[in-house]
């Protein structure tokens, strides 16, 4: 939550300064201080990812419990992790002043200051602690999900949750790429696969994984059809992501025709998302329709899509 109401509040100070401000005013006035404009905005771009993370974090730690018998020395792990991610957060705030703020060397603005990549700001040093902050968090979900990851249940919902987490932060590995000694096209590719493959392809699959068990423990969804749909988002993976990403030429003035395809692509990256949700629903209401019928004295039909079914397929024998 504190960096949530972090992050709104700075991108709030970057809106209105960008809109109110003029030449010669980047910087920021926020309790008496003055802050550097590339600073606030930093923080709202980095932070942005970060809260999402600790979310997801916190949810897999929440349900882990209701999946096995929680291992011994877990709880000593999430202290851990816990530890980890404030430190980390902390580091990427202080940093980024002292490093934007010409405070620190420059060498040592880039180990703990900030890198200077859009969404990549924090220093290396952070951005190492972060991900062998996430290894950690991979190997708390494998300790609790490992009873799942059997030969009947290897692409269970549950596992799924490992696999998920496995994708995030495999794509996280992508920005150790972009350092400042390599040439800048190859460089800024290397940061732009962490932004696009990583939070507009790789947080839908997570999302369809979590939201999918969520449903099938709320007893909206059974779990054959959430395991089907986590199938569909695995399969658009590539496809959503490598054709979709050229919805953001534009600044590279490529033609309507393929910015127009990257842009239908990139929309159904939500589209397994969209199907769970809509499948949840509808047996939902078929559950308060049986319910209406056994009330008012009718038969009861608890599935009368199933009803349906079968006589479709008895006319289609025929």
């Amino acid at each position: 939550m504190v960096l949530f109401v972090v992050q709104v509040l700075a991108g709030v100070l970057s809106a209105e300064h960008f809109v109110g401000g003029g030449p010669g005013t980047a910087v920021v006035k926020l309790f008496g201080l003055s802050i550097p404009f590339t600073v606030i905005r930093s923080w709202h771009t980095i932070l942005q990812i970060y809260w999402f993370f600790m979310c997801w974090v916190g949810y897999t730690v929440f349900f882990l419990p209701r999946l096995s018998r929680v291992p011994r020395g877990q709880q000593l792990l999430i202290h851990l992790l816990l530890g980890i991610s404030v430190l980390v957060g902390a580091g990427v705030l202080f940093g980024i002043y002292f490093g934007m703020s010409g405070s620190m060397p420059d060498t040592l603005s880039y180990w703990f200051g900030a890198q200077g990549w859009e969404f990549v700001e924090l220093g290396r040093f952070w951005h190492i602690l972060m991900l062998a902050g996430f290894l950690l968090w991979i190997l708390i979900i494998f300790r609790g999900v490992r009873p799942w990851i059997t030969k009947q249940n290897l692409w269970s919902v549950p596992a799924w949750l490992f696999y998920g987490s496995g994708i995030i932060v495999l794509f996280l590995f992508f920005g150790l790429g972009a350092t400042p000694e390599e040439n800048f096209a190859l460089s800024d590719y290397w940061r732009w696969m962490t932004v696009h493959m990583w939070v507009e392809v790789t947080f839908e699959v997570f999302t369809t994984c979590i939201v999918g068990y969520l449903l099938v423990q709320m007893g909206l969804l059974n779990r054959a059809s959430a395991e089907r749909v986590i199938f569909l988002a695995v399969m658009l993976f590539l496809v959503t992501a490598v054709v979709g990403i050229s919805h953001n030429f534009y600044w590279i003035g490529k033609p309507t025709g393929i910015i127009a395809l990257g842009s239908v692509f990139s929309t159904l990256q939500v589209l397994p998302l969209l199907l769970i949700t809509l499948d949840a629903w509808r047996l939902r209401m078929e559950r308060v329709r049986a319910r209406r019928s056994q009330s008012a004295g009718k038969q009861k039909f608890v599935m009368d899509g199933v009803w349906s079914y079968i006589l479709a397929v008895n006319f289609w024998n025929i």
